[in-house]
Parts: C-alpha cells; sequence; structure tokens
C-alpha cells in the first residue's frame, strides 16, 4: 500500500512538473514574448524584449534589438546586433541614417548601400519598397555610385503607366519624371513628359526636378514667364524644407549648387531665343556655416531685372562672397558675375573662386568698395 501511495505521489508531481515545464515553455516561446511585449509598457516590455533579445532565434532576437533600440536613446550597438540578425526595419533606418548622417552617426554612402540593398532583399515588403526608394536616390543623385540603369530597373519595378495613383506608383512616377527630364536609364529626354511625370511629385528630389522643368518652361513654353519662376520657387522651397527636417546635407548642396548652374545655363539659352528678361530668384544665406548648419531658405521677391548684359540677375543675395563665387567654378563666367547685397546689382570680377578686393559698380553707376 505504501508503495503504491509513493509511486500515486511521484505521479502527480511529475506531471505537475511537466505541466510546469510545458507552460514555462508555452509563455517563453518568441511569439508570445513578442506580443507581450507590444501590449506591456515601461520596464516590464524592456524585460520581454530583453528575453526576446536571448532567444537563438536570429529572426526573434533581431526584431527584440531593434525594439529595444526604438525605445531607447540611439544606442547604435543595438541596432548594428538588429541589423546583423537581418532585422528588415534596423537595415533599412541603418541604410538611411548613413545614407544622410546623423547626430549619432556619420554619413558613410557606401555602407548605406550595403544595408539597403540587405533591405531590399528580405521579405517584409514594406520596407523592401522603402529601401528601393533610397537606393534609387543614390543611383540618380550621388556621384560616386552614380548608376542610371541600376535606378530605372528599380523605378520600372513599381511604375505603371497604367495604374492608378496609389502613393508608391506615384512615386516611381516622379522617379521616371526625373530620368525623363535627364534622359537617362532608358529614357529620353523630354521635358514636356517629365512635366506630366513630376507635377504631382512627393518628395524633395522630384519637387526640385519640377523646378528645373519650370525653370525651362520660363525660357520657351507657353505659360507667362512671371508665373513659371514663381512656380519654380515654389518647388525649390519645398525641396529644399524637405531636406532641413531631413538633416541630409548632401542632398541640400546639390539642390543650391544645382539650381544655380540651372538658373545661369537658363539664362545663356535665354539669348538663344532672343530674350533679355532676368528674373530675380535667389537664397537667404547668412553665412557658409549657417548654411551647412541646415538654416538656409529660399526666398523670392518677384521683381523683374531687364537687359543685364554679360551674367545672371540673382535677387535677394546676403551670403558670404567666398560661398557665391564658390558656386560659379568650372565652365561659368570669370567677370561680369552680379552679386546682390543690401538689394542692389554689384558687377565683381573672380580671381581664382573669390571676389578681388576692389571696386563694384551698383547698377545706379555708384562705386562701391570692399
Amino acid at each position: 500500500m505504501k508503495v503504491y501511495v509513493k509511486r500515486m505521489i511521484y505521479g502527480v508531481l511529475g506531471a505537475v512538473v511537466i505541466v510546469i515545464g510545458i507552460i514555462y515553455w508555452y509563455m517563453n516561446r518568441p511569439e508570445v514574448l513578442w506580443e507581450k511585449a507590444q501590449k506591456a509598457r515601461g520596464e516590464k516590455a524592456v524585460s520581454y524584449l530583453t528575453r526576446l533579445s536571448k532567444k537563438s532565434d536570429p529572426e526573434w532576437s533581431g526584431k527584440a534589438y531593434y525594439k529595444l533600440f526604438l525605445r531607447g536613446d540611439g544606442d547604435t550597438s543595438l541596432l548594428m546586433a538588429a541589423a546583423v540578425r537581418d532585422e528588415p526595419g534596423a537595415c533599412l533606418f541603418l541604410g538611411q541614417k548613413y545614407k544622410s548622417g546623423c547626430e549619432w552617426l556619420n554619413q558613410d554612402v557606401s555602407k548605406a548601400l550595403k544595408y539597403l540593398k540587405l533591405a531590399a532583399k528580405l521579405p517584409e515588403g514594406k520596407y523592401v519598397y522603402e529601401a528601393d526608394c533610397e537606393l534609387i536616390e543614390i543611383y540618380l543623385f550621388d556621384s560616386r555610385f552614380r548608376d542610371y540603369d541600376e535606378a530605372a530597373r528599380l523605378v520600372r519595378k513599381y511604375y505603371d503607366p497604367n495604374a492608378g495613383f496609389s502613393t508608391r506608383n506615384r512615386l516611381a512616377r516622379n522617379y521616371a519624371g526625373i530620368l525623363t527630364y535627364m534622359g537617362k536609364g532608358g529614357y529620353s529626354q523630354n521635358m514636356d513628359k517629365a512635366f506630366v511625370l513630376l507635377k504631382d511629385a512627393q518628395r524633395g528630389s522630384a519637387m526640385f526636378y519640377l523646378g528645373n522643368v519650370w525653370l525651362r518652361k520660363s525660357l520657351y513654353g507657353t505659360e507667362r514667364m512671371e508665373y513659371c519662376m514663381t512656380e519654380a520657387m515654389n518647388c525649390y522651397v519645398t525641396a529644399f524644407g524637405e531636406y532641413v527636417e531631413e538633416e541630409d546635407r548632401r542632398m541640400r548642396d546639390k539642390i543650391l549648387t544645382d539650381f544655380i548652374n540651372e538658373y545661369n545655363a537658363a539664362n545663356d539659352r535665354s539669348h538663344m531665343y532672343g530674350r533679355d528678361e532676368y528674373y530675380y530668384t535667389g537664397a537667404v544665406v547668412a553665412d557658409w556655416e549657417s548654411f551647412r548648419n541646415y538654416d538656409t531658405r529660399f526666398e523670392y521677391d518677384g521683381r523683374v531685372k531687364r537687359n543685364i548684359p554679360n551674367g545672371m540677375g540673382v535677387g535677394k543675395w546676403e551670403l558670404e562672397k567666398e560661398l557665391f563665387c564658390g558656386l560659379w567654378e568650372d565652365g561659368y563666367p570669370k567677370e561680369g558675375i552680379y552679386a546682390l547685397n543690401n538689394g542692389d546689382v554689384y558687377v565683381g570680377t573672380l580671381n581664382k573662386g573669390k571676389f578681388v578686393k576692389g571696386t563694384y559698380y551698383c547698377r545706379d553707376n555708384t562705386k562701391v568698395q570692399y
């Protein structure tokens, strides 16, 4: 009898241990820990995520590391740990930050390509699309990694001319418009088609090229020039504003420099079309450092200058002369540059990219000493 009772007790205890083990196993399954972490708050959520991060399954531990990073204060080691485990969100986020640079990660486009390509290959669909968009921008705008054919391949992956105006298709339309503007990646250069594709621009890069199209329309289009120039400047303002928020210095530098070059070339082309109108456009930049520190904004005052010879009319410039002159290197006029200071046009002479100290003439023929 005693032996029978003993066996019963041991059997019950064993069953209890097995049940507890099953419950423990179930409660520590990655799916359960993840669900609990999603519902919990504060330290409790961190506790569940920490337990999940110690799992051998790289998919779940990667998710946990990435979630811990998002909850924390920018611990790059957690983000790297998540990316090593092929966590799609972490790879995309890391690629974006390497692409633009931020306060805790220096800009490195080669590393951005590495992580964005990885994010584009991982199974999470929403991250694949965003990673492809970032890759398109690198292939289009970064001179070191430029690849118009690869950009066009990714654009065609999403752009369907017969589809509706979904967000994805609309953004792909915009990139197709940029390629059409450039005449690259198998797209024939056509300003009218580029305008149609860009007119509902969704990103600063597309908005910038839409501004360029408006600028060209002002020269030989059917629209009134004043209207075209106003629309162009509105586009540039929007493009600049987006990249201020993203802290993307590379794109902001490109937008300003390309705008200056495009405007200068537009004025050169205007002579071919027998036009002599020069429009005030420009940027208000306090100095070079404030420009580098994202304190730049465009301003368009809508006025018209006529018959300004041998140069371009640039309106409302308030910036260091070195910055102004530096933007006109390589192939642009070395003399006859017009710099506006306090609302007046001055005729300057360039010497190796810098203003020569001396006498500059206002439009009313008064002299100013520098």
